[in-house]
């Protein structure tokens, strides 16, 4: 089955409770996948669709969504093009 969102995007969330990167294992995944987004000259608009293509497909709530797109935000998007 294919998915919307790159391959090392799960790991850089808690199995659990599905927070961004707030585990340094996870953090340390997200770092990761923004070198290769970056490598690969992907923006913040696709990188937040794949977030929360992701969360959608765990049934996480949409405030939870939200919250977890912020946060990355403030993560990312300054390393980011868009």
């Amino acid at each position: 089955m294919a998915t919307n969102w790159d391959a090392e995007l799960p790991g850089c969330f808690g199995c659990t409770d599905m927070l961004f990167a707030r585990h340094p294992l996870d953090e340390e995944r997200a770092f990761r996948g923004l070198a290769s987004l970056r490598s690969r000259q992907v923006g913040w608009t696709k990188a937040e669709s794949q977030i929360k293509a992701f969360l959608e497909s765990k049934n996480v709530s949409v405030a939870q969504i939200d919250a977890e797109i912020a946060y990355a935000y403030r993560m990312l998007s300054p390393w980011l093009l868009d």
